[in-house]
């Protein structure tokens, strides 16, 4: 077969073309061809050389005498000079011009060598892996002597890393039907690593060719010396340039899938998983497959990949943390403790308290979780003594110990191993390894050229990403990872909007992750439980530093200083996510812009703006405007707020309006139960219940002239409450009134129904509010909300149609007013609680979210539902004719009927949240 070619000659079909830029090597040149003249293959090639405009007159005397003794072998282009890139791609696209039957191309610089083999070897390798786009070689130096072992298989996670892939490398045709060529505007160098990351990005792979023959001349002075001077002004082009793969996040999520970092040994059951994201244990590979593979990488760190971290635990153990949501976690607190201590153990107890709660110390023996890291256990099997053994039990603090005690509730806290089991059983394997008839062998060495860098070693490299700071193992869910980052989690108002936003966004399709930074322990509800894909403690990093001598509107800011470690560990941890949400750490906005700069959406949510006792505003919208840069949205719970942050600066395209719904869910049964019993109450004496803080904001004093006066009237209190905030040891003592009807505070879903149903009326006498959760809830069930027309109150209230709104000067009397009104006018009651059932639910407000996050749009979202209607015994009836209270009422804005829970439909789910 012969092919027509730019210059008018016939020639045979070509396979392979080698190009070789010519720059003042005018010398040397005749080595390189010299070497391909050598070439036993057994197809046809074709050699280019490039005279990329070399100012040496010898040169172009050397290339015709080259080319006068073997015309069939060799072409020459000439060009001015364009620097080593535009020289190749000159070469590349003569070769693509010319010969159509070309199936490779292989790039040789004008002072390097090939031995008589090293085409043809690299060609059969390139025939026989059709998955592989490029063969590459050892770099075996002269001159200068060194010699770079990079075998093993291709791994682009460490090609990421470390250039691993010489120019001088055998490359598929179809990389450059791709589109592919070399940046023509580096010209410092690294111009083949570039090369090979565009071929990456593209879904190509390389393979290695072990006994490839490539030999590289090293000089003291190169283009490569000059090229690792300015190394970190190339490595800067390329991040910016390959930022979808060079990206933090793109690097962690590559080595979960093709380079784990942690292993862990269950030694119940002498199997093996890789990563800390499997909950099927059934998928764990027997034990001694698993070691094969650490024999492989002891021997050849490089050429084989084990996992640098190893677990040592029980079947029911991981299946335990995995469940919670805690596996992830407890491999990055090994990993950040592993980097001063030996061994750390994980104890699991249970508690009386909070749902889950973390603490230093234990005993190692007790430990249901065991970690070590892989080069100790190779420390481990070369020292034959039992000293470390004895110690590791009677003196852990000499073989550097660290244990970490997690609590469970105790009702759900079940016994995972029989003390020793998970220490015994990691000194059982060490024993085992110890007696291999590969043991004696270790400490030999079997390769005699450098290693590249091993494996187990790149999650070192990736931390210079964020000054060393330990990063996060992302658990692999196949969804969209939105974090939430908390302050504390006692399940308040702030805790209570986040679980039921993340169980919304969850069944979207999202996995939520929830953060935990300036807490040891977690109270979730059972009802939460499950809600989010992981859950981590990130206090013991360290605390955040504040900058006390900066305040924005009066409101202190923490240190964005580069100094500030904490930032840099809190960014470690965040950066794999796809959305951080901050629900009300105040650290976390000091490294929103750092995770927005790593490719992490930012939000923040903001509830209320606080007041001092002076009536100044200050709080978390303070900070949200301070570090307004860093978030890509700001997330309101009211239209108020939301226009309060616009005027305040945030531009609009930011701002996102979430409404809160009630913070638990209510089966209908129980709803309806409720709503029946209030409808068919005897009796005209009013029940009235304040819920919530005793604390100064909520207008103690207030709400103690009004109990006060009512008690005329009959009405029946409960104050259920306690004192909370940091201003409690300041603030006067609780009114005398008060503390006769006081209650302790209630937390349970159940008691605050009860409680609930037990009221007619509610009364909260703020200063300043958000959108309380609370009066969502007594709304739902029917409870008349009396409360002052302040915060966004006003979007959940309707004055005088599902509750009343009063004004703070004069709350106390307007209350009296309505209560009397409310005791003698059973009508207007029974009106008033009609209309308040009709509450949004945590699945619409959460629409308008779930769009900007990338999940369900709502023009998805399934059809809203119908208006409810009070249950009653008999038709309900409009009271249109029932006397409005003769009280002067605050007007207040009309709230769009959202859609509604709707208790008596029998075609709706049996809890109403859905």
């Amino acid at each position: 077969m012969s092919t027509q070619t730019d210059e008018g000659r016939q020639t045979e079909e070509i396979v392979v073309g080698v190009v070789i830029p010519l720059f003042k090597h005018s010398v040397l040149i005749a080595d390189a061809v010299s070497a391909l003249v050598a070439q036993r293959a057994e197809f046809r090639f074709v050699v280019v050389i490039v005279n990329d405009g070399c100012p040496f007159a010898d040169s172009m005397t050397q290339v015709e005498a080259l080319r006068s003794l073997r015309p069939d072998l060799i072409r020459v282009v000439a060009r001015p000079n364009g620097g080593l890139s535009a020289a190749r791609n000159t070469g590349i696209d003569f070769l693509l011009r010319n010969f159509p039957s070309l199936k490779a191309i292989y790039f040789l610089d004008s002072d390097n060598l090939l031995r008589p083999t090293a085409l043809a070897r690299a060609y059969r390798a390139l025939r026989e892996h059709g998955d592989a786009s490029w063969i590459y070689p050892n770099i075996d130096m002269y001159g200068v002597r060194r010699n770079y072992d990079y075998c093993g298989p291709y791994l682009p996670l460490r090609h990421l890393i470390q250039n691993i892939c010489e120019a001088g490398s055998l490359v598929h045709r179809r990389v450059f039907d791709d589109g592919i060529r070399f940046d023509e505007s580096m010209r410092l160098g690294f111009e083949d690593w570039d090369f090979w990351l565009s071929a990456m990005a593209r879904g190509h792979r390389g393979l290695h060719e072990p006994m490839f023959g490539f030999r590289y001349r090293h000089r003291g002075e190169s283009m490569l010396t000059h090229s690792k001077r300015a190394t970190e002004i190339i490595a800067a082009h390329m991040r910016a340039k390959h930022e979808t793969i060079m990206a933090p996040r793109a690097l962690l999520e590559l080595e979960a899938r093709t380079a784990p970092r942690f292993v862990i040994f269950l030694v119940d059951v002498n199997r093996v998983v890789f990563g800390l994201d499997a909950l099927d244990l059934t998928a764990a590979l027997p034990l001694e497959d698993a070691e094969q593979a650490l024999w492989r990488a002891l021997f050849a760190p490089s050429a084989s990949h084990f996992p640098p971290y190893f677990l040592f635990s029980t079947s029911l153990a991981v299946r335990r943390l995995a469940e919670d949501g805690l596996l992830s976690w407890v491999g990055f607190e090994a990993e950040k403790v592993l980097r001063e201590k030996n061994f750390v153990g994980f104890k699991f107890e249970a508690c009386d308290g909070p749902s889950i709660e973390v603490s230093p110390g234990g005993v190692i023996g007790d430990c249901s979780v065991f970690a070590v890291r892989q080069y100790l256990i190779r420390g481990l099997i070369l020292d034959k003594t039992s000293t470390w053994l004895i110690k590791l039990l009677s003196e852990p603090n000499e073989v550097g110990v660290a244990v970490q005690t997690i609590r469970f509730s105790k009702v759900r806290f079940r016994p995972v191993a029989p003390s020793l089991l998970v220490c015994l059983g990691f000194m059982s394997q060490i024993q085992k390894w110890r007696d291999s008839p590969y043991a004696s062998s270790l400490p030999l060495r079997w390769i005699w050229r450098q290693p590249c860098l091993p494996t187990q070693e790149l999650h070192l490299e990736m931390r210079r990403h964020f000054e060393g700071a330990t990063l996060f193992c992302p658990p692999r869910t196949g969804r969209r990872n939105i974090g939430f980052v908390l302050r504390v989690a006692s399940f308040g108002g702030v805790e209570r909007v986040a679980h039921n936003v993340a169980r919304e966004l969850t069944a979207l399709g999202a996995a939520v992750h929830l953060f935990l930074i300036g807490a040891r322990d977690l109270t979730l509800p059972s009802e939460f439980r499950g809600v989010y894909a992981s859950i981590s403690f990130l206090d013991a990093e360290g605390p955040v530093e504040w900058d006390f001598d900066s305040q924005y509107l009066g409101t202190n800011l923490p240190s964005t200083f580069d100094s500030n470690a904490a930032i840099h560990r809190l960014v470690a941890a965040l950066s794999w996510l796809d959305v951080v949400v901050n629900h009300h750490s105040g650290a976390l906005n000091a490294a929103a812009g750092a995770l927005r700069r790593h490719g992490v959406v930012t939000a923040t949510y903001q509830h209320v703006v606080d007041e001092t006792p002076a009536r100044r505003q200050h709080g978390h919208p303070m900070l949200a405007l301070a570090f307004e840069h860093g978030y890509d949205y700001v997330i309101c719970v009211s239209e108020q707020l939301k226009r309060w942050m616009h005027a305040s600066g945030v531009p609009a395209d930011k701002l996102t309006h979430v409404p809160n719904a009630p913070g638990h869910r209510l089966a209908r049964t129980k709803q309806n139960a409720v709503l029946e019993a209030r409808e068919t109450r005897s009796g005209t004496s009013l029940r009235a219940l304040y819920l919530g803080r005793l604390d100064r904001q909520k207008g103690v004093d207030r709400l103690a002239e009004i109990v006060s006066g009512s008690l005329d009237l009959g009405v029946r209190w409960r104050i259920v409450g306690e004192t909370v905030t940091d201003e409690a040891a300041d603030q006067a003592p609780l009114p005398q009134i008060l503390c006769r009807f006081k209650e302790p505070a209630v937390f349970d879903d159940d008691a605050l129904v009860e409680i609930m149903a037990w009221a007619d009326v509610m009364v909260l006498m703020s200063d300043y509010e958000g959108s309380p959760l609370s009066i969502l809830e007594a709304l739902r069930l029917g409870v008349i909300v009396i409360a002052t027309n302040v915060g966004a109150l006003s979007e959940s209230i309707r004055s005088g149609e599902n509750g009343f709104l009063v004004e703070p000067g004069e709350a106390a009397r307007q209350t009296l007013a309505i209560l009397r009104d409310l005791t003698i006018d059973a009508p207007l009651r029974r009106r008033i609680a009609r209309e308040a059932i009709h509450v949004r639910t945590w699945e619409d407000s959460v629409r308008p979210l779930a769009a900007i996050f990338g999940l369900r749009s709502p023009e998805d979202a399934p059809p809203a539902d119908e208006e409810p209607s009070f249950p009653s015994l008999r038709p309900p009836v409009r009271e249109a004719e029932a006397p409005r209270p003769k009280v002067a009422v605050a007007p207040s804005a009309k709230m769009r009927r959202a859609t509604v829970i709707s208790p008596l439909d029998p075609t709706r789910d049996a809890v109403t949240a859905r």
